[in-house]
C-alpha cells in the first residue's frame, strides 16, 4: 500500500517551532545575505586567473552570435557578447555573464525548492550552492555551465510542479526552459531519461500518483516537446558524423569521472545526499524520487560514455542542485533529531557541510590558480625573456594571440626539421594536452630543447602542466 506524500498545504498547516517561524519570517533577509556571500565569492579574483582553451572558444563564438538563427543563440553567448562589447575583452568581462547567472541562480531556484519542500531546506540548499567549489568554479569561467544548470533545473522543477499540482502551464514552462538548456549544450538532453525513468518508477513502485498523473499531462508534455525539439535537433542529426568525430577519442574513465564529481561537490555533501535520498525513499516521497534520479542519472550516463568517447565530469554539473537538496534534507532532519546527549555530534557533522567547501575554496583562490592551467604566467615569462625576432610556438593559437598578439605560431604548423636547421630561437608552451595531441613535438622538445620555466598547478591528484621550453640553435664552431 502506498504512503501519501505530504502536500504543500499540509506542510504549511503543521505548527512550526519558534525558531522555524523566525526563519520563515526572516527568509528574504537570509536569502539576500546568501546572495551577498555568493556575489563576494564569485567576483573575488574574477579577472585574476588565466584564460584556458575553452574560454577562448567562448570569446570566438560570441562574436557572431547575434547573427545566428534564434534556435542557435544560447543566452550565455549573447550575454558574453554584450559584456565584451561594453567592457572590452578581458578575463573579467568574458566571465561576467557566467558570474551574474551564477548569482541569479541562488534567487531563481529558491522559490521552486521552497514550494516543493520547505523554507529551511531551500535556504540551506542556497547557502551550500553559494559556497560549493564546483558552482564557484563555473561561475568564474567564460563558459555556458551556469546557464545550463539554471535552465535544466528550472525545467525540472516546473515539470515536477506541473505533475504534482496538475497545472499544464508549468509543463509548458518546463519545455521552454528545457529548450533554453538544450541551446546551451546537448548534454541537457539527459533530462529525457531522467523524466522517463521517473514516470516508469512511479508506475511500478508503490508511490501514490500525483494529481497530474493523466493522459492529458503526458500528451501536453510529449507532443509539444517533439514538435519544438525538431528545429533544435535537426542541425545535429544532419551532421551526426561530424558531431561524433569531435568526441571520438577516449580521455577519461568512470572512476576518474566519479572522483572529480566528489571532489568538486565535497565529500560531506555527497555522503549526506545519500542519506537524504534514503530518508525520502523510505517516506515514498515523489520529490525525493525525482531528485535522486536527477542526482545520479546524468552522472551514470557520463561515466558510461567515458568508456567509448570523450567525456568530462563537468557534463554532470546539472545534477548539482539535486545532490545539494538531498544533503540539505538530511541535514535538517538530523538537526531536528538532535537530543541533549548528541547535540555536539550533530552540530559537528553539520559543520562539515560548511567547513569542507570553504576550505577547498581557500585552496582554489590562494594556491590552485582557480583550478586551471596558468597560461598567463607562461606567456608573461616568455614576453619578458624573448628577443624581438624569436618565435613562440603554442598548442592553442587563440590563447597565444590574446596574451602575445602577433608573436605566436600554432605548433601544428611548425616544421621541426626547418627549425633544427635554422638559426632562430623558438619558445614552446607545453600544456597538459601536448603529450598526447602532438606526441612527435613532445618527444622533439625533450630531446632538443630545455625547460626554461615551470608553472604547473597542482589540484589534488591532477596536475595542470605548464612548461616553457626554449630551443636555441647550436652555435657554429669557430675556425
Amino acid at each position: 500500500m502506498s504512503v501519501p506524500e505530504v502536500s504543500v498545504t499540509q506542510r504549511k498547516s503543521l505548527a512550526p517551532t519558534t525558531w522555524q517561524a523566525r526563519i520563515e519570517a526572516w527568509q528574504y533577509v537570509l536569502l539576500a545575505a546568501i546572495c551577498v556571500v555568493s556575489g563576494v565569492l564569485r567576483f573575488y579574483k574574477l579577472g585574476a586567473f588565466s584564460f584556458w582553451r575553452d574560454e577562448m572558444y567562448t570569446i570566438r563564438d560570441s562574436a557572431g552570435v547575434l547573427s545566428r538563427q534564434i534556435t542557435d543563440m544560447p543566452l550565455s553567448l549573447v550575454l558574453t557578447h554584450l559584456s565584451l562589447e561594453q567592457f572590452g575583452t578581458s578575463e573579467w568581462s568574458a566571465r561576467l555573464a557566467a558570474t551574474v547567472i551564477g548569482i541569479a541562480t541562488i534567487i531563481l531556484l529558491y522559490f521552486p525548492i521552497r514550494r516543493l519542500l520547505d523554507v529551511r531546506v531551500a535556504l540551506l540548499t542556497m547557502l551550500l550552492l553559494a559556497i560549493v567549489p564546483w558552482h564557484i568554479y563555473w561561475s568564474q569561467n567564460a563558459r555556458f555551465y551556469t546557464s545550463l544548470l539554471l535552465f535544466f533545473n528550472l525545467a525540472l522543477f516546473c515539470f515536477h510542479i506541473g505533475m504534482e499540482e496538475d497545472k499544464p502551464v508549468y509543463l509548458i514552462a518546463s519545455l521552454v526552459f528545457l529548450g533554453a538548456a538544450v541551446m546551451e549544450r546537448l548534454v541537457a538532453l539527459t533530462f529525457v531519461p531522467v523524466v522517463t525513468l521517473y514516470w516508469v518508477l512511479l508506475f511500478v513502485l508503490p508511490y501514490e500518483k500525483p494529481a497530474g498523473w493523466r493522459w492529458r499531462t503526458f500528451l501536453i508534455y510529449i507532443i509539444p516537446g517533439l514538435i519544438v525539439g525538431i528545429p533544435f535537433m535537426w542541425p545535429i542529426v544532419n551532421n551526426l558524423s561530424g558531431a561524433i568525430s569531435n568526441f571520438s577519442f577516449i580521455n577519461n574513465n568512470p572512476v576518474w569521472i566519479l572522483a572529480g564529481v566528489v571532489f568538486y561537490m565535497t565529500l560531506p555533501i555527497i555522503v549526506l545526499s545519500l542519506a537524504g535520498a534514503w530518508v525520502l525513499f523510505k517516506e515514498r516521497s515523489r520529490t525525493g524520487l525525482l531528485l535522486t534520479i536527477t542526482a545520479t542519472m546524468p552522472l551514470l550516463i557520463i561515466m558510461a560514455a567515458s568508456l567509448i568517447q570523450y567525456s568530462a565530469n563537468r557534463y554532470a554539473f546539472v545534477s548539482l542542485p539535486s545532490i545539494i537538496i538531498l544533503a540539505a534534507v538530511a541535514a535538517i532532519r538530523l538537526f531536528d533529531s538532535r537530543t541533549k546527549d548528541n547535540r555536539v555530534l550533530v552540530l559537528a557533522v553539520l559543520g562539515l557541510l560548511l567547513i569542507a567547501p570553504l576550505a577547498d575554496n581557500a585552496l582554489y583562490y590562494r594556491y590552485q590558480n582557480g583550478n586551471r592551467p596558468n597560461w598567463k604566467a607562461a606567456f608573461a615569462w616568455i614576453e619578458s625573456h624573448m628577443e624581438s625576432d624569436d618565435l613562440v610556438a603554442v598548442p592553442e593559437r587563440l590563447l597565444g594571440d590574446y596574451y602575445l598578439p602577433g608573436k605566436t605560431k600554432d605548433v601544428a604548423a611548425l616544421n621541426l626539421a626547418e627549425i633544427a636547421d635554422g638559426d632562430q630561437t623558438v619558445w614552446f608552451v607545453d600544456d597538459l594536452n601536448l603529450e598526447f595531441q602532438r606526441p612527435h613535438v613532445y618527444t622533439w622538445l625533450n630531446d632538443q630543447a630545455i625547460i626554461d620555466a615551470i608553472f604547473d598547478v597542482h589540484v589534488q591528484a591532477r596536475n595542470f602542466t605548464m612548461r616553457v621550453h626554449k630551443y636555441e640553435p647550436a652555435t657554429p664552431a669557430g675556425p
